[in-house]
């Protein structure tokens, strides 16, 4: 009888331990699932991001024609969202986008043209400016990309060669199209009145205080720029990633553009635009990728155990079986 107990108990125990090894095989080939699914996610995610920051063919298609001396039509992008309100390029980077105003300054912060949620947001108009540039002073947000997709190439402007050779753009509105020559970066925070606070600038004394910011806070400024004869100028400012709150903005002088302006430009921008010279790695795309590689490599030899672990055990089975029948 203690014999036959005891028997049991041991077959109870076996398979309560056959039990608890196959759930906790089970858990965690659902757990290396789960990461293994998430981690793809996000690296896809991040790819995706990195390629669609920059102006893509789709988009491109919807910039208004001006080279030919044609008045700017907004009626596609405007069909597409009637928040924009220009088109701003800078010649020789891949600052090529449609701007937009939003009912506040973070209605596309992560939002695209299209609406749809994006990390990479929009480049988009301070909400306090009047939609038509017609501000002295007009202020443009755009993301820091580490690829060097939105304004993600500012940085460069903290050289002053690299100023003097990449200073020209061109601003399209629909009610104009203005020549953008930057003259200027600034390396600033977010609560810096003298930038941020566009609501002062709108009247002169506080666009001559803006001015007279600017000739004592640039860290690059192109040599024989005559800042009294300043009237309109547009700020493009990102984040720096150098500090928190740290903002890197950058000066353009406006003007009308003329003709032979836009003729000059015409071969840059009739090329399709393409991510070139960014070669920067996002280190956590990298992270991802091993993230990626160590799951998919538990998941292989978890799986490739557990089959292992059943085949040992039905073949334990057939020799007690055996052994019985003997």
């Amino acid at each position: 009888m203690s014999d036959t107990s005891s028997k049991k108990e041991k077959k109870i125990l076996d398979r309560l331990i056959s039990f608890a090894d196959s759930f906790v095989g089970l858990c965690t080939v659902v757990l290396i699932s789960i990461l293994l699914i998430f981690s793809l996610y996000v690296l896809l995610d991040m790819l995706y991001s990195d390629k669609a920051a920059f102006s893509s063919w789709d988009l491109l298609q919807y910039r208004p024609n001006v080279e030919d001396g044609s008045e700017p039509s907004f009626e596609e992008l405007r069909a597409i969202n009637p928040d924009v309100v220009g088109w701003i390029t800078v010649y020789g980077t891949n600052i090529d986008y449609p701007v937009l105003q939003g009912k506040d300054d973070l209605e596309y912060i992560s939002r695209d043209v299209y609406g749809d949620f994006k990390l990479t947001g929009s480049i988009f108009l301070s909400s306090e400016n009047a939609r038509d540039f017609s501000d002295s002073y007009s202020l443009i947000y755009g993301h820091h990309m580490d690829n060097g997709a939105m304004f993600g190439g500012l940085d460069k402007y903290v050289s002053q060669k690299y100023m003097s050779t990449h200073n020209e753009g061109t601003l399209i509105t629909p009610d104009g199209i203005y020549r953008l020559n930057i003259f200027s970066s600034i390396s600033t925070d977010a609560y810096e009145d003298a930038i941020y606070d566009v609501g002062a600038k709108r009247q002169s004394a506080g666009f001559q205080k803006l001015i007279k910011f600017i000739e004592e806070n640039s860290i690059a400024m192109l040599s024989g720029v005559d800042t009294t004869s300043l009237d309109k100028v547009v700020a493009l400012s990102t984040c720096d990633s150098d500090t928190t709150n740290g903002r890197l903005v950058v000066m353009a002088k406006v003007s009308p553009a003329d003709e032979e302006y836009l003729r000059s430009h015409e071969s840059e921008v009739t090329e399709k635009r393409v991510a070139k010279g960014h070669g920067k790695k996002n280190p956590l795309a990298v992270l991802n990728i091993a993230l990626f590689i160590i799951c998919l490599i538990l998941f292989v030899i978890i799986v490739t155990a557990e089959i292992m672990i059943r085949k040992i055990k039905k073949s334990e089975r057939r020799d007690e079986n055996d052994e019985k029948t003997e």
